[in-house]
């Protein structure tokens, strides 16, 4: 199935921006170009599109999260969080109108489980929505700093998270204020699935303070983005992200 003309020239210009870019990123602006075609679909071929480029972004990175220490992180939540917005995916291609699926979305029950290792788990229940909001709270208590040595592996729980919050109607990108000239870092705590999965995929060369601070939970350091291999994986996640994922998110929409 060929794409349509606009979309393949969005698709065009953004290869052509991660190779003009001194660090081949692709920056938000022609992700929200790419976004806003999807969102001008009728129904709800724009929101079915969208979870799929999410959901298969985060899918890229979700064994990255594994190098994260269990005492660090939750085990289960990228996952459940990835299976959730599938969840809501199926739903919502079996033809379900926008109101059913925000009442499906206060209506799936998911278990999470809580406990060190060896200790009994506890088990609590939540909506779609809630899971989304427990991420929310794991995140800002517990996230993973940039300076963190687990950095990546929580961008991978980020880009778990973003796409849940996505498949529940969430858009970043909403709010923000993007033009051509914003880069990614510009946007800081803002991003979609798709900037912490090329994060996490891209990963860095980290270097240890050499004083650390007794009350951070993680080693602190310096991280290199700018190394030749740093920046021949974040070339390899975007076009990727470009030539695989979006024409994927569109035959599923047709």
């Amino acid at each position: 199935m060929s794409l349509p003309i606009t979309l393949q020239k969005q698709i065009d210009e953004a290869l052509y921006a991660i190779q003009e870019h001194p660090k081949s990123d692709l920056d938000p602006f022609h992700r929200l170009v790419i976004y806003q075609f999807f969102a001008s679909l009728s129904g709800l071929k724009g929101r079915i599109a969208r979870i799929h480029l999410s959901v298969m972004a985060a899918h890229r990175v979700l064994h990255l999260y594994d190098v994260l220490p269990e005492e660090h992180g939750y085990p289960t939540m990228p996952r459940l969080m990835i299976s959730t917005a599938e969840q809501l995916l199926s739903h919502l291609s079996e033809g379900l109108t926008e109101q059913q699926l925000n009442e499906l979305a206060t209506g799936i029950m998911i278990e999470v489980g809580y406990g060190p290792e060896a200790q009994p788990i506890e088990v609590h229940t939540h909506t779609a929505m809630g899971l989304a909001r427990l991420a929310q709270e794991m995140n800002d208590l517990t996230g993973e700093m940039p300076t963190s040595l687990y950095y990546h592996a929580w961008c991978a729980f980020l880009a778990a998270k973003s796409a849940l919050d996505e498949a529940l109607g969430w858009d970043v990108f909403r709010n923000a204020v993007i033009d051509a000239s914003t880069s990614n870092s510009d946007l800081k705590w803002i991003g979609d699935t798709a900037k912490w999965a090329a994060i996490a995929y891209a990963g860095g060369e980290w270097t240890e303070f050499e004083e650390q601070d007794p009350s951070d939970f993680s080693p602190q350091g310096n991280w290199n983005y700018s190394s030749t291999i740093v920046r021949s994986k974040r070339k390899e996640f975007w076009e990727w992200w470009c030539s695989e994922v979006i024409p994927t998110a569109w035959r599923y929409s047709a």
